[in-house]
């Protein structure tokens, strides 16, 4: 009996993440404790010690479905940003809103619009349905084209996606760029906003959901506690939209994809604005330390708005990425975007980063 399955699964390429730090470990005969990882723009600071209280008091409910609702985490989030708790949608990691919004809004014969390079996800959803993927090629300081993303949507357009600031590279369009998009584009067509790194920056440098909502009906605003609330672990994300883009999603969403311990952490990180506060100072400081020594060993950097540093290679950045696994060293090369010189380091704490400037150096002097 012959297996059959989508044709469109032939074109899929799954996303590879960073290698973990025990895969490293085992491959390189080393001890865990020896591995620096600084590939998945992880939180160094980790979760937020009230995060983790309230996760060790209810561990003995593990034996419960979690609330398929999600609702006192909803109650909470529409407090902070001043929303109903029908604009809000919590997911496993804001990369499933991307994946239901899209099995939720194209067919084939569809396509999306995106700015490239940018974060992978969507062009997986979108090869998944079978439709196209428009790529609109960032200027040449790696700033995402607004312009071009506007002219790029057509009568098959059914979603422009941005990440603002954008993965992998880290820049980041001011308020009245977003402005001129959601604006610009056709009504009927879904524009997500991916806000993943959004706190990373000064309130002032971004516009906040609500007036998002204000401008824009069909547009979907996407946020994580993976990053700055060092909950990556969990997978949990969520969104803000109108009630109606709330119900679609809710339609194409697995039950119960929000697990009990991501809710209960999640509530707790939200209150923790000391954790928050901490991660940002120290991401501020480390990002500055990397950058500054990146360029006085002559590496070229990209203006970075988030936790981590995209740079110019001297040599290809996969062979690069392996001569500093090499030395225990986890970095994120940028081939599988097209950019065959670029490289990504997340801004750890300062010891893991004084090591990969140590191994760098070693390279630089074998």
């Amino acid at each position: 009996m012959s297996y059959h399955a989508r044709s469109a699964l032939e074109n899929v390429k799954p996303y590879i993440p960073g290698k973990p730090i025990e895969e490293v470990a085992r491959e390189l005969n080393l001890e865990v404790s020896e591995i620096v990882k600084l590939a998945s723009n992880e939180n160094p600071l980790g979760p937020s010690p009230l995060a983790l209280k309230a996760i060790e008091q209810n561990l003995n409910s593990l034996n419960y479905y979690p609330d398929d609702l999600v609702y006192y985490l909803k109650q909470d989030l529409a407090s902070k940003y001043q929303l109903d708790i029908h604009n809000i949608i919590v997911s496993n990691g804001s990369a499933e809103l991307i994946m239901i919004s899209v099995i939720s809004h194209l067919e084939k014969g569809d396509n999306l619009v995106m700015g490239w390079p940018g974060f992978v996800i969507p062009k997986i959803a979108s090869d998944i349905m079978g439709a196209e993927v428009k790529f609109i090629p960032t200027d040449q300081d790696y700033y995402q084209n607004v312009d071009g993303l506007i002219s790029g949507v057509d009568d098959k357009t059914k979603i422009v996606y941005i990440d603002n600031p954008t993965n992998p590279l880290g820049t980041f369009l001011p308020p009245h760029k977003i402005k001129q998009l959601l604006t610009e584009i056709p009504g009927e067509v879904l524009v997500i906003i991916d806000q993943a790194y959004y706190e990373y920056l000064d309130p002032h440098q971004f516009i906040s959901p609500q007036e998002i909502l204000k401008l824009r009906n069909n547009v979907l605003i996407l946020q994580t506690f993976s990053k700055i609330y060092g909950l990556a672990g969990l997978r949990i994300g969520y969104g803000f939209s109108r009630p109606e883009v709330i119900t679609n999603l809710g339609k194409v969403r697995i039950p119960f994809n929000v697990n009990s311990l991501a809710q209960i952490g999640a509530r707790a990180a939200l209150k923790d604005v000391d954790h928050l506060n901490q991660s940002r100072s120290l991401n501020d400081q480390e990002r500055k330390y990397i950058e500054e020594n990146l360029a006085n060993r002559n590496y070229k950097t990209i203006p970075s708005f988030t936790n981590f540093i995209t740079f110019q290679c001297k040599m290809e950045g996969v062979k690069l990425a392996q001569k500093l696994l090499d030395h225990g060293i986890i970095l994120r090369p940028l081939h599988a975007y097209g950019q065959s010189t670029l490289i990504r380091v997340t801004t750890g704490n300062h010891s893991d980063n004084q090591k990969f400037f140590a191994a760098l150096d070693k390279l630089k002097s074998s």
